[in-house]
């Protein structure tokens, strides 16, 4: 994939490298570890090439044919919005990974080292 700009709503378009940088991108256990904005879980989309109903067929979630995904929708409503639902963490590190941002081989290795 090459590198493109990730459309970002009300800001200036920024590369994949930079969302590779956020602290959304860090593992869950990471002390840093931010859950992503709305406007991440968008650009991110958008960036993979997939609809809202793509997207809720590559990450599980209910869709209905044709009409898109509420749930997907949801992940992507401003966050001050009583619809706004996060995305759940699985979901956005798939996500993540279908973009060769994270690779999940590290998650699982960390995963499996003894929590202190």
């Amino acid at each position: 994939m090459s590198e493109e700009s990730v459309p970002y709503s009300n800001s200036a378009p920024i590369t994949l490298d930079a969302l590779k940088g956020r602290p959304c991108c860090y593992p869950k256990m990471h002390p840093a570890f931010i859950s992503p904005v709305p406007e991440e879980v968008k650009a991110l989309r958008n960036f993979l090439g997939l609809s809202q109903e793509a997207c809720a067929k590559f990450t599980g979630v209910k869709f209905v044919s044709g009409k898109g995904s509420q749930v997907v929708r949801k992940w992507e409503t401003h966050m001050d919005s009583s619809n706004h639902k996060p995305i759940p963490y699985s979901a956005w590190r798939l996500m993540l990974a279908a973009a060769k941002i994270v690779d999940l081989s590290e998650d699982l290795e960390q995963a499996k080292r003894p929590s202190s």
